[in-house]
């Protein structure tokens, strides 16, 4: 049976993992059908080949083929393109047909914030007054009291204004001397003039 000529192929439906491609010729001959499966990373990624199937179609002169893909999953936060590349033989009137679908992977899961407070803040220590009121167990501003040892801050005492008693003097000067001590008692009191006596 001679082969028909092919007067076009389309895809008429590409979701990047299942469609559907339509042939038409112009008799029932057999018609060889070949789509390629493409895939590229990005914007700027370059189409490699994902995978290549051949069909043969015959009997008609209109097909539509179902087709399906695993293209494989996508990173977080990126994004891929899966594409088909449909060409005939014999090569169909309108030339080879390529469509592309860009897929978008998850989002990528949120990495924790460290905590502010990474340093726990000390909590004051309370004790509890006879009234069960607690006080807090810092030390008082009053001053402690000091040792012995040590200067006192407290004022000294001021000195009397009183005058000192002044021992008090018999009239007469000197105190005479006691009878028992005699006239060499006497003579002792005397003047070193009389010791020399009165020249003769």
């Amino acid at each position: 049976m001679p082969r028909p000529a092919v007067q076009a192929a389309g895809i008429l439906q590409w979701s990047g993992t299942s469609g559907a491609i339509r042939v038409s010729a112009d008799g029932t001959g057999p018609v060889r059908l070949r789509i390629t499966y493409t895939r590229r990373e990005g914007e700027d990624g370059a189409a490699r080949q994902v995978r290549r199937e051949t069909r043969t179609l015959s009997g008609d002169t209109s097909y539509t083929s179902a087709i399906t893909n695993d293209p494989g999953t996508v990173a977080c936060d990126k994004r891929a393109y899966f594409g088909i590349l449909v060409m005939t033989e014999p090569a169909a009137g309108n030339g080879p047909q390529v469509r592309e679908v860009g897929v978008d992977g998850p989002a990528c899961p949120t990495t924790p914030q460290p905590s502010h407070s990474a340093t726990p803040t000390p909590t004051q220590e309370q004790t509890t007054s006879a009234f069960g009121t607690p006080t807090p167990s810092h030390s008082t501003s009053a001053p402690l009291a000091r040792s012995s040892g040590q200067p006192s801050d407290l004022p000294l005492a001021s000195p009397s204004t009183h005058p000192l008693a002044t021992p008090s003097v018999e009239p007469g000067g000197l105190d005479e001397p006691d009878e028992a001590e005699g006239a060499d008692g006497a003579d002792a009191m005397r003047s070193p003039f009389h010791e020399r006596g009165t020249p003769r």
